[in-house]
């Protein structure tokens, strides 16, 4: 990452953090306002995310994990195969390229059989249940004319749902799962769904659409390959499990283990599949973190 882009990152905390951008230029210094959504795809490095591996997903994606915990949102999108899933993204693809092909025909080829019936027909069959222009209109309205707000009932829940996350106790660690942050992000996104409705009041039902974008995130970036909630992965950083397994395969080769009884011992007592720790053992000695021994051993480094 170059010094540039590290810096565009650091402004971005007081924007998400404080709402405001501080700008010293030319001896002016101000703060403006920066009251706004921020909406961030990340592509990971390897092509796919790999949830289980020897990176956490802030890392795979190149962001450090202080601002990958001030979005109040998180969800991984990953390639598994679905055969209906497959099928209506293959279909809608095919519904598209079809139309431009009939366009395309009817404009330049000779007595084409397709009319402007043809295309209509195809556009509805691709199409989005919304357009755009509409889409466009309805959110900018919203934002000018609708602004919601929680009840006490509403704001009792909000309350009880924050401490019911505060108390939860992920594994090996003291620290809670979410900090206040989170209490602002259920807060806003009751608000939201309001909002979308039009609505100048936040209901239950708002606050329970919250609740279940909330918990959807948490399982998405906190459960580890256990299935268990880990605090350090939802801070953007190793999971608990994943530094319990490279602490073992050190402690074993310290204890003179060639690579292959490793791997078995692993696998016998802590369950870990043999390829995740061919796979810990290549990302270490990529690291430095171990090295080969002139014998074909392996030797700890740091």
């Amino acid at each position: 990452m170059g010094q540039a882009e590290e810096r565009e990152l650091s402004a971005l905390h007081e924007i998400m953090e404080q709402g405001t951008l501080s700008v010293s230029k030319a001896g002016i210094v101000a703060t403006l306002k920066a009251d706004c959504s921020v909406l961030a795809a990340g592509n990971p490095k390897k092509g796919y995310f790999d949830k289980y591996g020897d990176e956490p997903l802030p890392k795979q994606i190149g962001i450090p994990p202080a601002l990958w915990t001030r979005f109040d949102l998180i969800f991984t999108v990953y390639d598994i195969p679905n055969m209906s899933y497959d099928n209506a993204i293959s279909e809608h693809i095919m519904n598209s390229h079809r139309i431009g092909a009939i366009i395309q025909n009817r404009d330049n080829a000779e007595n084409s059989e397709y009319t402007e019936a043809d295309i209509q027909a195809g556009s509805r069959e691709a199409e989005a249940p919304i357009s755009k222009e509409l889409l466009k209109k309805y959110i900018v309205y919203a934002r000018a004319n609708i602004f919601p707000v929680a009840p006490a009932e509403v704001a009792s829940r909000i309350k009880g749902f924050y401490n019911e996350l505060r108390q939860l106790k992920p594994q090996d660690s003291n620290r809670p799962p979410v900090t206040a942050r989170t209490l602002e992000a259920i807060q806003r996104l009751s608000e939201a769904s309001a909002r979308i409705r039009l609505s100048n009041k936040v209901t239950l039902e708002d606050f329970e659409t919250a609740k279940k974008l909330i918990e959807k995130s948490l399982r998405d970036i906190g459960l580890d390959e256990n299935n268990k909630l880990d605090v350090n992965l939802l801070n953007g950083l190793n999971s608990y499990a994943q530094i319990d397994k490279v602490r073992s395969a050190k402690n074993l080769i310290r204890n003179g283990k060639t690579e292959q009884e490793v791997i078995e011992t692993l696998e016998r007592d802590k369950k870990i599949d043999p390829n995740h720790t061919k796979s810990l053992i290549n990302h270490l000695l990529d690291k430095r973190e171990l090295m080969r021994t002139p014998e074909g051993g392996l030797k700890v480094i740091a």
